[in-house]
């Protein structure tokens, strides 16, 4: 395995082969991202027995650990025997701007490997593996659970913060647009929103247990967001002249998101715009982000990645017309609509 990623000059088995066996390099990874490991890296270069005894792991093992990781480029192994960071381990750093040491160590965790084990569940029944194994859907059991709604949340935050600015600068507000962000978590699209259009004011509307999470983050300023306590299956806060909803429609089924997208026609003025910013599926063939990702949204959330077409037909079933595309400097998109007249 001397890549995480299919290499064309390899025979084809080898690189069947290498797909098979991604999840030994994943699982290395995710532990690096719990331990640490880019942070104690920061410095400079140490040995592993040092690393080791910063974490309270065995030398030998992380040796092993970060000896495999060197095969997809993250951490470099020196010719005394240390380690140092990579290019690419550098994003696994905790004050990195483009972080994603959280998102790894969710992406990484005890549930991700449950439901992941249940995957043949999910392809012959086309239901969600999480309500298999755990009995309940994720967001009912992240209620329930803190210590991993919380990793969720910092996943999420970590996830939103390498392209909030990017969509954020696409995002067209005039002065006096009032932007309710729907599922808008702890606010960092939000923040950045605010940043980038002066002039605007937002509304942070989620769950209960979302919006304690939001006033403890601190990230928007309260002098120009209210926070919104609600369930978008049930009704969405008035009075905005511009709902988003930022990795949220993804997370749902078609007639799941299509109420969520008929509760934002229910209370959108005339003018009012939605404005759905979520990944562009690529074309048949075509390598892209959205087709993995699509596989976590069968197995954990139950809903999908989609096309900019059945983006559209969403709208329409839920009494909105999409009246265009947005392309942003990530690969993100926004995908907009208004109300059907």
């Amino acid at each position: 395995m001397s890549n995480a990623s299919n290499s064309p000059g390899l025979p084809p088995s080898v690189q069947v082969l290498q797909t098979a066996s991604a999840y030994v390099l994943s699982a290395c990874l995710g532990v690096a991202a719990r331990l640490c490991i880019a942070d104690l890296l920061a410095a400079g270069s140490r040995t592993a027995a040092d690393l080791a005894a910063a974490t309270g792991a065995s030398g030998d093992a992380l040796y092993r650990a970060l000896r495999a990781l060197t095969c997809a480029a993250i951490f470099t192994e020196n010719e005394d025997g240390t380690f140092c960071n990579s290019e690419l381990s550098e994003t696994l750093r905790s004050d990195h701007p483009q972080s994603v040491r959280a998102m790894t160590a969710f992406l990484c965790d005890e549930m991700h490997w449950k439901c992941y084990a249940e995957t043949l569940y999910s392809v012959q029944t086309g239901k969600p593996s999480f309500d298999h194994v755990y009995g309940m859907p994720p967001f009912q059991y992240m209620a329930q659970n803190p210590e991993l709604a919380k990793s969720f949340d910092d996943a999420m935050a970590s996830n939103s913060s390498r392209d909030a600015d990017a969509v954020a600068a696409a995002f067209e507000c005039a002065p006096g647009d009032v932007v309710a962000d729907i599922g808008g978590g702890n606010g960092r699209f939000l923040s950045s929103l605010l940043r980038a259009h002066p002039g605007v004011q937002a509304v942070l509307f989620d769950l209960p247990y979302a919006i304690a999470h939001a006033r403890t983050a601190g990230l928007v300023p309260q002098d120009r967001c209210r926070m919104v306590e609600g369930d978008f299956f049930q009704a969405v806060c008035p009075d905005a002249t511009i709902y988003t909803m930022k990795h949220i429609i993804h997370d749902w089924s078609d007639p799941q998101a299509i109420t969520i997208l008929r509760n934002c026609a229910n209370v959108m003025r005339p003018g009012s715009k939605l404005r759905i910013v979520e990944l562009m599926m690529p074309p048949r063939n075509v390598p892209g982000f959205a087709k993995v990702l699509d596989i976590e949204m069968l197995l954990l959330a139950g809903g999908r990645e989609r096309t900019t077409e059945e983006y559209g037909a969403l709208m329409r079933a839920a009494g909105l017309r999409m009246t265009r595309v947005i392309p942003t400097h990530s690969p993100l998109a926004i995908f907009e609509g208004e109300r059907e007249s």
